[in-house]
């Protein structure tokens, strides 16, 4: 398993959280719903990856920026290849829901 604790992703992360606040920044959790319903990283957005079609990436295209996060990086990384190649500027969430919950973010 990759150490995602660097002192970078630490602060990257804390400043997600702020950002994901924003009316102007998208914030989605490529999981499983079944994952996402245990406990998720506050204002995550559930658009399981295997359900996140061309169609998804419209919606997203007026914001900002869009954050993706998963379990541990593999899934959103995925996503937000994805998504980048649509035109949306995608963010993939260092670490996951594991890192954002190890640091002490907000949980929903």
């Amino acid at each position: 398993m990759f150490n995602f604790l660097t002192e970078d992703n630490s602060a990257l992360l804390h400043e997600i959280a702020k950002k994901a606040e924003q009316e102007n920044i998208g914030f989605i959790d490529v999981r499983t719903e079944e994952e996402y319903e245990a406990g998720h990283a506050k204002g995550a957005q559930n658009i399981p990856l295997h359900t996140l079609g061309d169609h998804h990436a419209t919606r997203f295209e007026e914001f900002e920026e869009v954050y993706v996060i998963c379990q541990s990086g593999g899934r959103s990384a995925q996503a937000t290849l994805h998504l980048a190649s649509q035109g949306v500027r995608a963010v993939n969430v260092p670490g996951g829901t594991h890192l954002w919950k190890s640091l002490g973010l907000p949980m929903a």
